[in-house]
């Protein structure tokens, strides 16, 4: 938590690394002629990704990819142009320090099998990484050099992955090898997935099971009766008819604080407030006094914190503590770090702003999923935190600046290249802007819950 309000309160530098730019190196010598420049064919680090979560539904790592745009040209322009793509992939996660900031997370890439011995491979952090080989019919590895390379990087810890559901020939050697099997939750019916799935366990029973695209919580609670222990896909972030619509007491009473501020209570009334919340007041000296904020003298008046941490800093403060203040599931954690992730991203699209205008932006994200994260309906929890009007019109009705902001952030996560076109045109911004905005958010964010 220290690092998280560090951050978020601006006494943290940003990271030297997060600010390198993502390229692939230079052509080998003797690459075919149509490998394009790093830059002819345009590839952007626009880093999508998708939580994985466990069958507790707690995030346990991403998976990363380029947008489907970006997937579609490097899949029908041959194995070159596929080999620069990857590169990019991954040296972006090396570039924006993401498999540094991962702690115990795994980032998940799918990557061409004739890629596996490349040089950017050998250079990113490999503890943290799962890589998924893909085959592609106009070329094609040797497939005892594949099997000697999946062990080589295993031995430097990285880890592998099989798509299992279609499992191509020359892969069936790296069975052996394979720590996930991984399975697509669409196109077969529930019994032949069943019985397909418990056949490829059968061969490999150390293996974890992955299922993707799972749309709903209907989809996770069947891929769990059919074994599988990993997850992803839309249901992570899919609302629910939830019935509940009052506040836990301890967001209750944070929600209490909050409307003094905004009613412009006397700073001895906000103290006071704080005295009569003993595990809030522990928490906030213990911050003010921490090295994160770098004070000079020991504070121990509320009065004394509340007037050196600022209002607008105690707002953010106070929201942020709110959002995880009554324990609810695992499944809202692996949520709020992905609206960390959106009210980042949107403080940096603003980063010309004034302070208020980045405060707003900051907000509107990191609310944006609110109701997901307190699994309550979203006018009562709209209603508990009585956020400022735009911040509202933006997250409930989709209207204005802050909507088109927030909505560029969503296509940022996901894979769908027009929506990202479309919402970068809105706000008068390139998709490659918002790309690096994102990833260095994610990065960020990656590094705060560590």
């Amino acid at each position: 938590m220290l690092k998280i309000l560090k951050t978020l309160f601006g006494v943290q530098k940003p990271r030297a690394d997060a600010r390198r730019r993502a390229a692939p190196a230079d052509p080998p010598p003797g690459a075919v002629p149509d490998t394009p420049p790093p830059d002819a064919d345009n590839p952007p680090p626009v880093l999508c990704r998708e939580a994985v979560l466990d069958r507790r539904q707690a995030l346990v790592g991403y998976q990363f990819t380029h947008h489907e745009g970006t997937r579609a040209r490097s899949r029908d322009r041959g194995s070159a142009i596929r080999h620069v793509y990857a590169e990019v992939l991954v040296r972006s996660l090396s570039a924006f320090g993401v498999d540094r900031s991962l702690g115990r997370r795994l980032a998940f890439v799918d990557l061409p099998d004739t890629f596996l011995d490349h040089a950017s491979l050998d250079e990113v952090a490999a503890t943290n990484l799962v890589v998924l080989p893909q085959a592609h019919d106009d070329a094609m590895p040797d497939a005892g050099a594949l099997a000697a390379r999946v062990a080589q990087l295993r031995a430097r810890g990285m880890r592998f992955a099989l798509a299992s559901d279609h499992l191509a020939r020359h892969h069936e050697p790296l069975l052996a090898h394979a720590d996930f099997l991984v399975f697509r939750s669409t196109g077969d019916d529930p019994e032949s997935l069943a019985r397909h799935l418990h056949h490829m366990h059968a061969a490999r029973p150390e293996a974890a099971i992955l299922m993707r695209e799972l749309a709903s919580h209907d989809d996770f609670n069947l891929s769990a009766k059919l074994g599988a222990s990993l997850f992803q896909g839309r249901f992570v972030t899919a609302r629910e008819p939830w019935e509940q619509s009052e506040l836990g007491p301890n967001s209750a009473r944070l929600a209490d604080l909050l409307a003094r501020l905004r009613r412009d209570a006397e700073t001895r009334e906000i103290a006071e407030a704080l005295k009569r919340d003993g595990a809030l007041s522990v928490r906030l000296l213990r911050y003010i006094n921490s090295a994160a904020v770098g004070l000079h003298e020991k504070v121990t008046s509320f009065e004394r914190a509340v007037q050196l941490l600022g209002r607008a800093r105690l707002e953010r403060w106070l929201m942020l503590l709110m959002l995880s203040a009554d324990g609810n599931s695992p499944r809202s954690a692996a949520v709020l770090e992905g609206a960390m992730v959106r009210a980042r991203m949107m403080e940096l699209l603003g980063q010309d702003e004034a302070p208020a205008v980045r405060d707003e932006h900051f907000m509107t994200g990191l609310l944006s999923l609110i109701d997901v994260v307190l699994e309550m309906p979203l006018d009562s929890a709209m209603a508990a935190f009585d956020p400022a009007p735009p911040i509202r019109q933006a997250i409930v009705d989709g209207e204005g600046r802050l909507a088109d902001l927030l909505a560029l952030a969503r296509a940022c996560e996901e894979a769908d290249a027009s929506a990202l076109d479309e919402a970068a045109a809105r706000c008068g911004l390139t998709p490659e802007r918002a790309g690096l905005c994102h990833v260095e958010a994610l990065a960020w964010a990656l590094e705060m819950g560590e």
